[in-house]
């Protein structure tokens, strides 16, 4: 919702972690966050992402998603999604969840080092 997309725009950089909402529940184009995808999901930019076609779970192989299902690989969206509304490029807005990542999950392993 709307109301949603405000609220995530508040998380500061420094605290933001980023998921899929796994697993249910795609970015759909009739969800307010849909208008922030830079590119359709299927069509790639030249980089060599797309998002995979999906199939129902009934006849769902190896190359597809479960239809509705928000694979691991969606969250490409979800960092497009978010850097749009934090104003700032994907690369950028990666670095600050990998680095948030690394410090709550990781942080005793980079002590010892």
């Amino acid at each position: 919702t709307e109301d949603n997309l405000a609220v995530a725009r508040l998380v500061p950089l420094d605290r933001l972690m980023l998921e899929t909402d796994c697993p249910y529940c795609e970015i759909r184009p009739t969800h307010a966050s849909a208008k922030l995808l830079e590119t359709q999901p299927r069509d790639g930019d030249g980089d060599g992402w797309c998002m995979p076609d999906s199939k129902r779970k009934e006849r769902w192989s190896g190359d597809s998603m479960v239809k509705s299902r928000n694979e691991p690989c969606a969250i490409r969206q979800v960092v497009q999604v978010m850097a749009r509304l934090h104003g700032i490029g994907e690369q950028e807005l990666a670095a600050h969840a990998f680095n948030n990542t690394q410090k709550v999950f990781f942080a005793k392993a980079k002590l010892a080092q």
